[in-house]
């Protein structure tokens, strides 16, 4: 066996036994092009995953309480092209995971920039905050849940805090650090 293909081995990683590459770089270039590929294929799964206990959290927040919280996951009417897609609810349930997958991958890039995608706090902070500001979106349209109905801010916020949660932990577990490549 020729020195660079004797360099692969297991290793045990974050997510189990996986290859390890290091001169193989060097013989397929294209392996850290596929990758990056699995990457953005975990954080689209990240944001499915989180999108559903999302969705099902307030849900059943309804369900218990009556307060109508999850609507706004799914409320289109104050976004100028969609608007006129506010009425299905298919289109609603798609916008909210659209709107998952977005702001996980891209959420995840953006502080891959200032290396900070392993540190589970910035997406707690900017998921839970920024779902407080967003909460008053509901200014902007006829359905519920008023902009004033504190309780309804609460679940709202609290229910994007798990998100954010789970987010954060699926993110350190699946995608950083890079799991079980090695490329030094």
């Amino acid at each position: 066996m020729s020195t660079e293909l004797s360099a692969i081995g297991l290793q045990n990683s974050a997510t189990g036994f996986s290859y390890v590459m290091k001169k193989e770089m060097q013989i397929c270039p294209h392996i850290k092009e596929m990758y990056t590929m699995n990457k953005f294929a975990r954080l689209l799964g990240i944001g499915i995953i989180s999108g559903i206990i999302l969705a099902v959290l307030l849900h059943v927040v309804y369900l218990l309480t009556g307060n109508e919280a999850y609507v706004l996951l799914y409320n289109v009417d104050y976004f100028p092209l969609i608007h006129v897609f506010s009425e299905s609810a298919w289109f609603g349930i798609f916008f909210h995971f659209i709107f998952c997958i977005a702001s996980v991958v891209g959420l995840y890039y953006i502080l891959s920039f200032i290396g900070l995608q392993s540190s589970g706090w910035p997406y707690i902070f900017v998921y839970t905050v920024g779902s407080g500001v967003l909460f008053f979106l509901t200014l902007l349209t006829e359905k519920p849940p008023a902009a004033d109905d504190g309780m309804a801010w609460f679940y709202w916020t609290a229910a994007h805090f798990v998100f954010s949660i789970v987010v954060a932990w699926l993110v350190r577990r699946f995608v950083a650090p890079d799991p079980g490549l090695s490329l030094n």
